[in-house]
């Protein structure tokens, strides 16, 4: 249990030092996330503004999506992960390295790739919905971090969007070893994030879509290395590989 905690522990602080230390770019974020903007407005999702814009002058709706957006992320992921420790141990380890493969994929993608998110666009009508609605939270005024600590977040870290793949994640986790509510239903967490990071400003759809992508290949391909190098222990001749001492 320990080494487990450190595990996870460990990994975490990785993540989120290695995040705060990327996207120092951020001429080269701005282009990409121009560029992302066009291509989600080519592919006709230009509306998505419109929501924006309305949703934000509704306190009812905006500070609901705020709310969600600045900790779904950080409750219901850890609450799955110790939900499958204690009721689905065989699931368990699979869908640990599988949340933590994902993770790399993304940071590496953050700190090579940094993507400015539709609110920070200079010249652009997205508005920061966390930012216009931070009175009514524990959030500040950049990103979803708690306020007097948005230094310490990359806000330049749009793409893909790991809101959306730790919420598949968790749908993963839910449709493998869960319930049967859970496996019928457990799809609609996913959804609503990825409507509340595109509503609030903070992501392109494009975002929700690779976000998407990382979260399937971490998740189809984890387990299934794990499985193979599973197997190829298990048949792996005892003493293969050592020396025989005294062998004449």
């Amino acid at each position: 249990m320990i080494g487990q905690l450190f595990l996870v522990v460990g990994a975490w602080l990785a993540y989120s030092g290695a995040r705060s230390f990327s996207g120092q770019d951020v001429q080269s974020a701005v282009e990409r996330g121009q560029a992302i903007l066009r291509l989600d407005d080519a592919l006709g999702f230009g509306w998505v503004l419109d929501v924006n814009e309305w949703a934000l002058q509704h306190g009812v709706l905006a500070v609901p999506l705020s709310i969600g957006y600045a900790s779904l992320h950080y409750l219901v992921t850890p609450l799955v992960l110790v939900w499958l420790w204690r009721r689905h141990p065989s699931a368990y380890q699979a869908a640990l390295f599988s949340l933590i493969v994902m993770s790399a994929i993304g940071l590496v993608v953050f700190v090579a790739m940094p993507v400015a998110p539709p609110r920070l666009l200079p010249g652009f009508a997205w508005m920061d919905m966390l930012k216009v609605w931070s009175d009514y939270g524990w959030w500040g005024g950049g990103a979803s971090a708690p306020r007097g600590f948005e230094h310490l977040t990359n806000q330049y870290a749009a793409v893909p969007s790991l809101h959306v793949g730790w919420a598949m994640w968790c749908a993963w986790a839910w449709r493998r070893s869960g319930g049967r509510f859970a496996r019928r239903y457990g799809w609609l967490y996913p959804f609503g994030v990825a409507v509340t990071v595109v509503v609030t400003g903070n992501h392109y759809v494009i975002d929700v879509v690779t976000g998407l992508a990382v979260a399937a290949v971490a998740c189809w391909f984890t387990p299934r290395l794990m499985t193979w190098w599973s197997a190829r222990r298990r048949t792996e001749p005892v003493g293969a590989g050592s020396v025989v001492v005294g062998a004449r």
